[in-house]
């Protein structure tokens, strides 16, 4: 349907061109990744893949999954949980086992987003947060904390998303444990794009994988660093250059989409 040419690297940096579904969804569709990713497969790009960013808000893991899935024959939960977690201590899941269901803290909700007349959403924006809704009444059920969305339903405590999070941190070994070889580390810093963010209308730049220094999140720091955001407020900064990985996970949110005043003052004492 037009993405034939999309490289691996265009959907680690946001520029794949489909950033969401043009169908109506349910949620019960996003859990039923198969079906989920087959809809995406046949999506049109929403726009000329590789021009620019557009977050992939939802849909980043079930791309990555079906990438996965293609190469391994293994779903992405499984190859993040065997090879990549149990190595290095646990703590963070996607797709959270039976036994586990209780340690998961609800989610309580933001304050109600005031939209500013002079700065409404993108169209990108609207089309993919109401496609399909999610509630924090959705993300606190039992079917939702199970299921393997990996744009939007991992688990973990802070430490647990640093202890993974710090392989990039440590050129690609912690605790005795090598993952990535420092050249695919330095890969991490070839930017994919740069600009404003068709769907969040803030400048990014992305490298493979992850977010890069941005004055749309004033607070991180500047060299070698790396990052990802969450919307309420959670965060993951790796910076090479100190070999430090910090991370916060609320359960209250905030309105936050790339940056807000309690995740700011978290990142900053943490660095200073």
């Amino acid at each position: 349907a037009g993405k034939g040419d999309v490289r691996v690297r265009q959907v680690l940096g946001h520029t794949s061109g489909v950033p969401g579904w043009t169908p109506p969804i349910t949620v019960e569709d996003l859990i039923d990744l198969e079906r989920s990713e087959a809809l995406l497969a046949a999506e049109a790009p929403w726009y000329e893949p590789g021009s620019a960013p557009a977050y992939q808000l939802i849909d980043h893991g079930h791309l990555l999954d079906a990438i996965v899935r293609g190469a391994t024959g293994r779903p992405l939960a499984d190859v993040l949980h065997e090879d990549v977690v149990a190595p290095l201590g646990g703590g963070f899941h996607l797709g959270v086992p039976e036994d586990l269901l209780d340690d998961c803290a609800d989610l309580i909700a933001p304050p109600r987003l005031e939209l500013d007349p002079d700065h409404p959403p993108t169209d990108f924006l609207v089309r993919t947060i109401l496609n399909p809704g999610l509630s924090t009444r959705t993300c606190n059920s039992a079917a939702w904390r199970r299921s393997a969305v990996g744009g939007a339903g991992g688990h973990g405590t802070a430490r647990g998303v640093a202890q993974v999070q710090a392989v990039v941190s440590h050129g690609g070994e912690v605790g005795g444990t090598r993952l990535l070889s420092p050249g695919a580390v330095d890969r991490i810093w070839e930017v994919q794009s740069s600009g404003t963010d068709l769907l969040l209308d803030v400048p990014l730049t992305f490298g493979l994988g992850y977010g890069l220094a941005t004055p749309a999140a004033p607070a991180l720091p500047g060299g070698r660093m790396c990052w990802w955001t969450g919307y309420g407020g959670a965060i993951v900064v790796n910076d090479a250059e100190t070999r430090t990985t910090f991370a916060y996970a609320p359960n209250k949110l905030a309105t936050h989409l790339v940056s807000s005043p309690r995740t700011d003052a978290y990142v900053r004492t943490a660095f200073d």
